[in-house]
């Protein structure tokens, strides 16, 4: 995955995580707005609850994909760079 394409990924998670309400209770109103399902308040706590760790769940994996990609890549150029030889200076 290119960092691009990582960084791009990364963009939905973080800001569910930016806009999430801190209360269940502004979670509970914004669905029952939203859909027209009402929610109780310890419900809503719990979806907070999920929401958040599985935003943070997705960033990890999208940092851990990333981190793997740069050091791939430095792996790669390392091996180029030995299969040439040493270089000169000139």
């Amino acid at each position: 995955m290119s960092p691009r394409r990582c960084c791009g990924s990364a963009v939905g998670p973080a800001a569910l995580l930016v806009l999430l309400p801190k209360c269940p209770a502004c979670i509970a109103a914004y669905l029952a707005m939203g859909t027209g399902l009402g929610i109780t308040l310890s419900t809503a706590a719990h979806l907070r609850t999920a929401l958040v760790v599985v935003s943070l769940a997705c960033l990890a994996c999208l940092a851990w994909v990333a981190a793997r990609g740069i050091s791939y890549a430095y792996h790669v150029r390392a091996r180029q760079g030995d299969a040439e030889g040493p270089r000169r200076a000139v």
